[in-house]
Formats: structure tokens, C-alpha cells, sequence
């Protein structure tokens, strides 16, 4: 698609690998990409039932990423942009190992507006809160700032090189994938709909 070569996705001198990528969901379903990168594990393999793993499959997982860091002494945190019942959150979130979630009413946020600045600010926030000194911190940390719907705005807003990029389309659908695909190929994160950043904090030594 034209729309999507752009610089950014090019490789260059620090390249250290490129090339198609292959992943298990697409176009919503973001619950299943955090249970993938948890448990190293994709959704589908367990059928279409995998669709709903907070609820279905993360009671039964062993050996998850935050699962693991615990045992190795790691603190467990995650930072949520929605309320914790949303999806099955909370309880999907303890059963994957994490020590705490806090969503975004205890982040003191509005859902499905924070911007990814203010996620960053809270989650750093709480790692001041939580850190104590000798043990580790594993943050891992949603964001959805990015995430659509992105068509509040008129085709004629959108720069040239996005609209109509796919003929034949009706308007309203024309208009989201057009802003949906600028909204993908203007950030860092073209594949997800809500970033998923880890981070492990070594407290310094007391």
C-alpha cells in the first residue's frame, strides 16, 4: 500500500532484521495480542474459544512472563487506560502474575482519553510508589491513544496521500479505513491498536 512507505519503515544502518510479519489478530481483539505477549502463546491455537482467553484461558496458565519475574523477585505492576472489569481485566491481569493493576480510575485518568503522555506519567507515578530498594519492578504498561475510532473529522481533513485508498468503498466505511490506515502509518506502533510497552526497573541498590 503506498500509504504505508514511509522512512520509518524502511531499513537503515541500525536494521538488525525487516521483513513481513505474520500476527494472530487484526483489526480489534487487542485483549488476545496482551494474553500472546504474556503467556507466549497465541489465542488460536486453542480454537475460536481462544478469542476470549481472560476469561476462558487465563485461570489455567502457568509459567507466564509476570509469573516467572515473581518467582525470580520481581514486583508485578501493570498500568491500564480502562476500568479494570473491562474484558475481564483485573482478574485475567492476577491470574497472568501480576501483583496489582491499576486501572484507569485509580490512575486518576478519563477512559479513551489519556493521552500516552499521561499513561507514561501515571505508570511512573506508581513505580515511585511501589519501588522499594533491592527488589526489581516489572511494568508493563497499555496504551490507546492510538486506537480508533478515527473518523471524526471530514475525508478533506486527511492529507491527500490517505484518502480513498481503497476504490469502491461507501463513504463512512471509506473514511474510517482511510484514517485508520493514517492513524497506523504515522506512529511508532503500526501493528496495535493499544501499544504495549514493558519495562523492567532494577531499584538501585540500598
Amino acid at each position: 500500500m503506498p500509504a504505508c512507505r514511509v522512512a520509518m519503515f524502511k531499513p537503515d544502518a541500525r536494521t538488525r532484521g525487516s521483513g513481513v510479519l505474520r500476527t494472530h489478530t487484526f483489526g480489534g481483539g487487542t485483549w488476545v495480542s496482551e494474553f500472546a505477549s504474556l503467556t507466549g502463546m497465541p489465542q488460536d491455537i486453542f480454537g475460536p474459544g481462544g478469542m476470549y482467553a481472560p476469561y476462558l484461558l487465563a485461570p489455567h496458565v502457568r509459567d507466564t512472563l509476570p509469573q516467572l519475574l515473581r518467582r525470580l523477585g520481581y514486583r508485578t505492576i501493570a498500568i491500564y487506560p480502562t476500568v479494570g472489569s473491562f474484558i475481564n481485566g483485573r482478574n485475567a491481569y492476577r491470574d497472568y502474575g501480576f501483583d496489582h493493576l491499576y486501572d484507569v480510575h485509580e490512575l486518576g485518568l478519563v477512559e479513551w482519553e489519556e493521552s500516552d503522555r499521561q499513561m507514561f506519567a501515571a505508570a511512573k507515578r506508581i513505580y515511585d510508589k511501589v519501588k522499594t530498594p533491592g527488589q526489581p519492578v516489572f511494568v508493563m504498561i497499555l496504551t490507546l491513544n492510538q486506537h480508533g475510532p478515527h473518523d471524526e473529522g471530514p475525508m478533506s481533513s486527511l492529507p491527500p496521500a490517505f484518502r480513498h485508498l481503497l476504490p469502491g468503498l461507501k463513504p463512512d466505511v471509506a473514511l474510517n479505513f482511510d484514517t485508520t490506515w493514517r492513524g497506523c502509518t504515522i506512529r511508532i506502533w503500526p501493528c496495535a491498536r493499544w501499544s504495549m510497552i514493558f519495562s523492567i526497573a532494577r531499584s538501585p541498590p540500598c
